[in-house]
Formats: structure tokens, C-alpha cells, sequence
């Protein structure tokens, strides 16, 4: 058993289609996918866990290696449209992760918002009934929200 966390971005076409530009668009739908996901995330598991992750999820017929290396704590389900699973070993990993996580996408891409949903008796042998059981907690977390970020400026622009 593990504890899963599904990550959610909320607000992606308020961010994706803020403006009129085309460029910006496909950029913004770049910087969820791309960067807020594949480098954000990933940067601080790994500087969170001080682990290396796996790039093989993507891939097809893939296996959890959560399940027979005990040495990983953490392991990527999924990444796609706007929203990721992480598995992780330690239930006390999560917490730190969540907060670190929302933090520097929030400094570094302010404008996206994220909701989270979390339990703590993720079984992969069981994964359509554990999947559902995280959409219910990530439901019932995104109705609880009720933050009004606004940004101070376009979040598609980075500073020079």
C-alpha cells in the first residue's frame, strides 16, 4: 500500500487562453505541460527525496517498480492534460512535497492554480478501485477550495 497523490491543474484554460496571442496560448499550454510537470515536479521529488526518478512510465505496458524495489520512495503514475499521479512509499514525503511543490510554481508561474487529492491506501493490484477513491479525495479537496489568486502580472511572461 501506498500513498497516491493526484495533482490537478484548475485553472488551465483561464491560463492557456489569457490571451489573444496564439504564440502565448501554445506557450502557456507548453509551461503546464512541460515545465510546471516535467521539470517542476520532478526537480523538487528528486531534491525532496534526494532519489532519482524513473522516465519509464510513459512508456507502454509499464510495471510499478514501487512494488518490487524497496529502495525507491517515490514513483511517477502519470503525467498528462494538465495533471499527475505520484505514488510514494512514506505517507510523511507527500506533505513536504505538496508545499514545496505549490510554492515555487506559484513564484515562478503565478496565474495556475492546482488542486491535490491524496490517500493514504493506494494498492496497485486493486488500481481501478484506488483510482477511484483519489478522484473522490480530489474531488471533495477541490470543492473546499476557495482561493482568488490573481497575479501580478501575465503568468506566460517570464522576467528577463
Amino acid at each position: 500500500m501506498f500513498t497516491a497523490l493526484l495533482i490537478d491543474t484548475v485553472s488551465i484554460q483561464p491560463y492557456i487562453f489569457g490571451s489573444n496571442k496564439l504564440k502565448e496560448n501554445i506557450g502557456g499550454s507548453y509551461i503546464i505541460e512541460k515545465i510546471v510537470f516535467h521539470k517542476l515536479m520532478m526537480e523538487e521529488l528528486r531534491k525532496q527525496l534526494e532519489t532519482e526518478l524513473s522516465e519509464d512510465w510513459n512508456k507502454g505496458n509499464y510495471q510499478l517498480k514501487l512494488t518490487t524495489n524497496d529502495t525507491i520512495s517515490c514513483e511517477i503514475g502519470y503525467i498528462g492534460g494538465g495533471n499527475a499521479m505520484v505514488l510514494f512509499r512514506n505517507k510523511d514525503d507527500c506533505k513536504p512535497f505538496i508545499k514545496n511543490f505549490t510554492l515555487k510554481m506559484l513564484s515562478q508561474y503565478p496565474g495556475i492554480k492546482t488542486a491535490f487529492g491524496q490517500i493514504d491506501n493506494f494498492n496497485p493490484d486493486e488500481f481501478k478501485d484506488s483510482r477511484q477513491r483519489l478522484h473522490k479525495a480530489f474531488l471533495s479537496n477541490r470543492s473546499l477550495q476557495a482561493v482568488n489568486v490573481l497575479p501580478f502580472k501575465h503568468g506566460i511572461v517570464r522576467d528577463c
